[in-house]
């Protein structure tokens, strides 16, 4: 049975091989449809592009019928191995070097100024950009003398530089010639049964070995029975009181919800895990339409970035304005950006005036136990979108009996969503499920 573990192991990997994106940023369009084939969805008048394989999705978009910009999304978060993989398959030649900024999002920066970025906490995907040829960049002073170096004298006035740098900027990266792994996914693609008769073969095996009777096992020797200590009060220990900074995204974004159900509002709630559209809650109150972004974050500050896309979600959804809530502070930047626009920065100080405002005598709002009930029943859950393919999801059961969302397309899309326990008790006796 070891050599039929090493072999089960071996087309394993191989599967995982055929599956691993293998596109470049740079590639010529062509050069994509020879390796890889039409692409699963196309887009001519935005001249992008959608490519799946297995548990991974990569979206193009196309300048000039060359990959400007690579989006690689997989099933579930990336790991760091994963994304030196991807950073070494687009280095093109060249080298990346990671920038050192604050915040949620790591960045990336090549020689050539094409740029990469993904989430720091749960990188799910990790986005390629090309420089653009009319960009303008503030090169180092080690790069600038390297450029005067190797112009001659008679062009180094700034005239000729003027006329020269735009081209070299705006010509194409060279195209890699293809990698053993993706020359592997071609042969893959083009010769399935390679891989699944022998796939077959040891699922067969496997399950035959598992019909078979084993033999009883020998009877175990008489248990000794062990008379517990008697249990003092130097013995006895307390759960420690709930924390803010102690509660999980999930219960902070219940919390943030409560807090606005004893103001007076109406809430709205996803009944899945993760943000729909760039807003966790949406509040009601007459003829208002508030949106909620939640951050439960002590360490870093929330940034000017984090802060512009939400005021594009507010813009995009037509709400009265939006409300930004986090555990932690914010940074000038953020602050600088929210002035003059229907947006309200609620940090940790004000935070914790709200819960004070709100909490009845001797009650602690951190322990979600005490009020959930009346907050379950009176907020509204809305169906939560896939987070790939951005439709409709459906709620199941999993085998523990935990409530899941799937795509209403799965198999076709594989998107999941953990359900929120706390607020879909009601719905496990549904025909859904």
């Amino acid at each position: 049975m070891r050599s039929v573990r090493v072999a089960f192991v071996s087309v394993f990997f191989c599967l995982i091989a055929m599956g691993s994106p293998a596109m470049e940023l740079g590639q010529t369009k062509d050069s994509i449809l020879a390796q890889h084939g039409s692409a699963t969805e196309e887009n001519h008048s935005k001249n992008t592009a959608v490519y799946r394989a297995g548990a991974w999705k990569v979206d193009l978009e196309y300048r000039d019928n060359i990959a400007c910009k690579l989006t690689f999304t997989r099933i579930g978060q990336l790991s760091e191995t994963e994304i030196q993989s991807v950073l070494a398959q687009n280095a093109s030649g060249t080298e990346w070097h990671e920038v050192a900024t604050e915040g949620p999002r790591r960045s990336w920066q090549r020689t050539d100024f094409a740029t990469a970025e993904c989430d720091r906490i749960s990188p799910r995907s990790i986005t390629f950009v090309q420089a653009r040829p009319e960009q303008e960049t503030s090169p180092t002073s080690a790069m600038v003398e390297a450029q005067s170096a190797s112009i001659p004298a008679e062009s180094s006035s700034p005239t000729v530089y003027a006329m020269e740098q735009p081209a070299k900027i705006s010509s194409p990266p060279p195209v890699s010639s293809p990698g053993l792994v993706t020359i592997f996914g071609i042969f893959a693609d083009s010769h399935p049964l390679v891989f699944i008769i022998p796939s077959l073969l040891l699922l067969l095996a496997w399950l035959f070995k598992r019909v078979i009777k084993t033999p009883a096992e020998p009877a175990l020797p008489p248990r000794r029975i062990v008379t517990p200590r008697v249990a003092n009060d130097a013995m006895a220990t307390e759960a420690a009181e709930p924390t803010l900074d102690g509660l999980e995204p999930e219960a902070f974004e219940l919390l943030i919800g409560e807090i606005f159900r004893r103001q007076g509002y109406a809430v709205e709630m996803s009944g899945g895990i993760g943000s729909d559209g760039g807003n966790d809650l949406t509040l009601r109150k007459a003829n208002e339409m508030v949106l909620v972004q939640c951050r439960h974050w002590s360490t870093w500050k929330v940034s000017a970035p984090s802060v512009q896309e939400f005021y594009g979600t507010i813009m995009a959804a037509g709400a009265t304005h939006g409300i930004f809530v986090t555990s932690g502070r914010y940074t000038r930047d953020a602050r600088a950006l929210a002035e003059g626009k229907p947006i309200r920065l609620v940090d940790r100080v004000e935070l914790e005036q709200f819960i004070r405002e709100v909490a009845k005598p001797g009650e602690n709002l951190f322990d979600l136990g005490q009020w959930m009930e009346g907050f379950a029943s009176s907020v509204s859950v809305v169906d939560p979108a896939c987070p790939f393919c951005n439709r409709s999801m459906k709620l199941k059961r999993g085998f523990q009996g935990r409530p899941f969302w799937s795509c209403q397309t799965f198999p076709g899309c594989g998107g999941k969503r953990d359900g929120r326990v706390e607020l879909l008790r009601t719905r496990f006796v549904s025909a859904e499920l």
